[in-house]
């Protein structure tokens, strides 16, 4: 299995990672230096990829230009994919959707065609809608790294899994639900499998709710993104300031990567480090206020909960408009809403029923999926 050091990717390769060992497998996974602990805890073999490692070191670049040429259109993953191959001598692969250098390694060898799998830890037509941001950030390197490499160019980031497509079963693994994905009737049955939202088996945290049972305050959960790029502390401040009446809210705040050193948090606000969501959502959580991260809106999804959506960027905003036409919570502008629309959102969907109701039913589709599991064949 290869992966990146992403934020939402990780916990579903680690999922499908913890799935198969169950299933009797032998799993390992290569990936990023930064990434070992991470996977290891969980008693995951890891790997880590040399060639990557070595252009990760050697990298003058920064921010964006630095996820593309590290980890999105990394050359140096079709050497390791190739180097791993050979020596591991794998029954099946695993990449990461966004891993082009990867994807393009296994294209180039029709042996590992024939045994590989993509990892789509998000909607399709979220991550790399036609048109969308992420090709604007991305298909001219793809493609100047497809064509050095003798593939023939893309003209859309999703024909970079094309070479899975028309295969006995659906090789790309997309751990969501086509509900979800508002492109989903353009996506090919014979390529796409839907799996449901995967969430890792973890040891349970020990967080004790500090709430009585018998609080009638509408509980909130907080929660936005767990990737660096992202700076969540005005999103932070202005939902606190807009929970901040302790006569109506209960208010969580998972913190991830956002630094709580300058924000003014009420007396009503209770702050954690992250948890698994699931323990928290158990306890009848009423909204939660996120940045509309896939992982985030499906497990919120799976326990019925409606959400206010703050999205930042890449699939976030299309999950969130989403959400809101489905009706299952509402979409804010998350760099421009004030504190004050923030709070009205939060008491439409404690108020009105009807944002519960489509919560619940989305519920129900992802507990089906779900319930049929997935094995690699």
């Amino acid at each position: 299995m290869f992966t990146w050091d992403g934020a939402g990717n990780q916990p579903p390769m680690i999922t499908i990672a913890q799935r198969l060992t169950k299933q009797g497998h032998k799993v390992s996974v290569a990936g990023y230096d930064s990434q070992r602990s991470r996977f290891e805890k969980r008693g995951i073999r890891f790997i880590r990829m040399e060639h990557t490692h070595a252009m990760v070191v050697a990298s003058s670049s920064t921010g964006l230009d630095r996820m593309i040429d590290t980890a999105w259109c990394c050359t140096a993953q079709l050497k390791d994919v190739a180097t791993l191959v050979e020596r591991e001598q794998p029954d099946r692969i695993i990449v990461d959707c966004m891993m082009y250098g990867a994807l393009a390694a296994v294209e180039k060898s029709a042996e590992m065609t024939k045994i590989s799998y993509i990892l789509v830890h998000t909607i399709p037509g979220g991550i790399s809608p036609p048109g969308g941001q992420l090709e604007s950030w991305a298909m001219s390197s793809a493609n100047e790294m497809r064509i050095a490499e003798g593939l023939e160019p893309v003209k859309e980031l999703w024909d970079t899994w094309k070479w899975a497509e028309g295969r006995s079963v659906g090789r790309a693994l997309v751990t969501s639900v086509p509900e979800l994905d508002p492109l989903a009737p353009r996506l090919s049955h014979s390529l796409y499998r839907w799996i449901g939202p995967q969430v890792e088996d973890t040891p349970p945290s020990g967080w004790i709710n500090p709430w009585a049972q018998d609080d009638q305050r509408p509980f909130i959960l907080v929660s936005f993104s767990t990737d660096p790029f992202f700076d969540g502390i005005s999103r932070m401040q202005r939902t606190l300031t807009a929970l901040a009446d302790q006569t109506k809210y209960r208010v969580l705040v998972t913190t991830t990567v956002t630094s709580m050193e300058k924000i003014d948090a009420p007396n009503n606000a209770i702050i954690v480090e992250q948890i698994p969501h699931s323990e928290i959502l158990s306890l009848g959580v009423d909204v939660v206020v996120t940045h509309a991260g896939h992982g985030t809106v499906s497990i919120a999804l799976r326990y019925g909960v409606p959400l206010v959506c703050l999205p930042f960027g890449a699939d976030q905003p299309v999950i969130a408009q989403h959400v809101e036409q489905i009706g299952a919570g509402i979409a804010l502008n998350g760099d421009e809403a004030t504190s004050e629309q923030i709070r009205d959102a939060v008491e439409r969907c404690v108020r009105d029923s009807s944002f519960k109701i489509q919560a619940k039913k989305m519920s129900s589709t992802i507990v089906h999926v779900l319930t049929e599991g997935f094995c690699i064949e």
